[in-house]
């Protein structure tokens, strides 16, 4: 049997770990939408200037599909640098 201590314990650890699993992925939704429309200005920048490649649906829906998740992966590896460089320890 568990003591009612462990058992608080484990529920904080399940919503730690829930809410972590929240904020990441509501974190990751908004870089997504940011990205996204931050590729549908440059894409409407390059079209208004004569760009014929552009305005190609299936050229500017593939970039519109996978630029902002590449940005989004280069984000999060970002993210994942500087946290690493705070967390060190001063030698």
């Amino acid at each position: 049997m568990q003591r009612s201590g462990e058992s608080s314990e484990i529920k904080r650890a399940v919503n730690r770990g829930c809410l972590l699993a929240l904020a990441s992925a509501s974190s990751t939704g908004l870089m997504l939408f940011v990205n996204g429309s931050f590729v549908w200005a440059f894409l409407s920048v390059l079209a208004s200037q004569g760009h014929q490649w552009a305005v190609k649906p299936e050229i500017s829906q593939f970039l519109l599909l996978a630029l902002p998740v590449g940005l989004c992966i280069a984000e999060w590896k970002l993210i994942d640098y500087v946290r690493q460089h705070l967390r060190q320890q001063p030698r």
